[in-house]
């Protein structure tokens, strides 16, 4: 019997992975290919994952662009201005004169190479452009100066307004200041009924191809006692605007996996909206934007809008000193956040003392097993108490086999006359369920993970790709989801008796393998550890 459930499972990973690479895989490949082939039909620049192509102009003169309803959109044309270079020794950022906005942006890292977090959008769509002061069809081309090694000042005249736009990267820091000041020249009242916005931009993958990475928008707002609202920015759903009233939108953001760009303006501005762009029609390209909402402005008067800029990754160092809140980035809110917080913050001092991320998962995951040993007992006794039952339950099956209400009440008497709690094996369970929540936020998000190496294992961040089998285009061989099932097949053996509920039961851990074989390692082993303990666990239960 434990032959042909064992094979069953194999043959059950087997297949399921099996369809995943050599059936949706080729579909996938066969999508990206017709895309970079109309790609390459359109002369597009492969670093330019919008398609756009060039014009010129000289600063401070306006070119034409064509625009779908005024809102700059696929149909933009590139724009070729002259960059300009900041850079410290966390950032490197390159600005065109085109839009004076941010064309790339690197993270300096020492150990896997720099991170490319956003380069060649549409300008329009550009981090720290800003939107709706130009008539449809007008690319600004901006004049410049360069005040100082890591600050530049740009400058845009046109027949109504003088914009100037200061940017500045802090030493040593992931921190941007910007400064945005326009000036109207017009000899009557200007209004911008659509009001002014404050482009976020876009912002790469971490790993170009992973399906499940997701990428996200925020805005931390004055109302729901400061929570962030997060919109998913990928695929084919456009995401709802955020929209509120006078000083609502508190900042906004962009994130990856693991890095983040965070916008804070000085006086809180109105709602965050969403463009939608991108060359793949199935899967546009989502760019958030902060606006001010209605803007009228006199004859010589000048408004300004100041800008605190943080783009960097996601470390709780980083990000806790800055009263905003924008550790909430990392998911450091609402019931599990500080759980969150702290269960990082305990991996990180274990990492301090052991050197090594995969040993302070191990210990991090004993100690949350020895914490929850007391309601782990009472969990497998409630269990054991069950299956004793089984025989006498299976009596009253067969004596009430056609009165379903009866034997209902029965089996609740035989509960109460044994003192068995039917839900005596789930309720201390469920009081481990926010740990659980907790570590899979903190160990699919970490970014001290990156670089974590353990055994044969690369980066905990990711999975743990053994060997690529010769199937297919190539088949990843993951080790560690592969013992995770086994381990979960030990443990329904051991805790289900009955063997209708064993055949059922088996598939969980074929869905748990298929479910965690392409997510981080560094969760996958806290997973098959967790279950390796509760083995151990169980048998000295019912030694005792």
């Amino acid at each position: 019997m434990e032959k042909r459930v064992f094979t069953a499972f194999i043959l059950s990973i087997v297949v399921a992975l099996g369809y995943q690479y050599l059936v949706l895989g080729p579909k996938q490949e066969a999508k990206r290919k017709e895309l970079e082939q109309f790609v390459e039909s359109q002369n597009i620049e492969k670093d330019n994952e919008h398609g756009v192509a060039a014009v010129t102009g000289q600063p401070g003169t306006p070119a034409s662009v064509p625009t779908a309803n005024g809102i700059p959109g696929q149909e933009d044309l590139a724009t070729q201005g002259e960059e300009i270079v900041l850079e410290n020794n966390k950032l490197i950022a390159a600005f065109s004169t085109v839009g004076a906005s941010l064309v790339s942006l690197t993270v300096k890292e020492e150990e896997q190479g720099d991170v490319l977090l956003f380069q060649n959008a549409l300008f329009s769509h550009q981090p720290f452009y800003v939107d709706g002061l130009y008539e449809a069809g007008t690319v600004p081309i901006f004049a410049y100066r360069q005040t100082a090694p890591n600050q530049v000042v740009f400058t845009y005249q046109s027949g109504t307004i003088v914009q100037d736009k200061t940017i500045t990267l802090a030493d040593d820091s992931f921190q941007f200041d910007v400064s945005v000041s326009i000036r109207s020249t017009a000899p009557q009242p200007l209004l911008f009924s659509e009001g002014i916005s404050f482009v976020l931009g876009s912002i790469n993958k971490v790993v170009k191809d992973d399906k499940k990475e997701i990428l996200e928008a925020a805005a931390f707002t004055s109302e729901g006692n400061g929570k962030a609202q997060r919109r998913k920015i990928g695929g084919k759903k456009k995401p709802n605007s955020i929209i509120g009233g006078e000083n609502y939108v508190l900042w906004g953001s962009i994130k990856n996996r693991y890095y983040a760009l965070i916008m804070k303006p000085s006086s809180p501005l109105r709602s965050m909206g969403f463009y939608e762009t991108g060359t793949d029609s199935k899967n546009p390209v989502h760019i958030p934007y902060m606006n001010t909402g209605q803007v009228s402005m006199n004859t010589g008067e000048t408004v300004k809008y100041d800008f605190l800029v943080y783009a960097g990754p996601q470390v709780l160092e980083n990000l806790a000193p800055y009263e905003s809140d924008f550790k909430e980035m990392m998911y450091f809110d609402g019931f599990f956040g500080p759980i969150n917080e702290i269960l990082i913050f305990s991996m990180k001092w274990l990492f301090g003392i052991v050197k090594s991320y995969g040993v302070a998962i191990i210990i991090l995951t004993i100690a949350i097993k020895l914490l929850f040993y007391p309601f782990t007992k009472k969990s497998f006794k409630s269990m054991k108490q069950m299956q004793s039952l089984q025989p006498k339950i299976a009596v009253l099956k067969e004596k009430y086999k056609n009165d379903q209400q009866k034997l209902q009440q029965e089996t609740m008497a035989l509960y109460k006359k044994e003192k068995v709690n039917p839900l005596g094996g789930c309720l201390p369970m469920l009081v481990q369920l926010p740990i659980f929540f907790a570590l899979f936020r903190t160990l699919s998000n970490a970014y001290e993970l990156i670089h974590a190496k353990f055994f044969w294992i690369q980066s905990l961040s990711a999975p743990d790709h053994f060997m690529t089998l010769p199937i297919g285009d190539g088949f990843p061989l993951n080790i560690l989801p592969l013992i995770m099932g086994v381990t979960m097949v030990v443990q329904q053996k051991m805790s289900t008796v009955d063997p209708q509920q064993q055949k059922m039961m088996m598939m969980m851990p074929v869905f748990f393998t298929f479910l965690l074989y392409n997510l981080p390692s560094g969760l996958v082993l806290y997973w098959t550890l967790s279950n390796v303990i509760s083995i151990v666990q169980q048998k000295m239960i019912k030694a005792e």
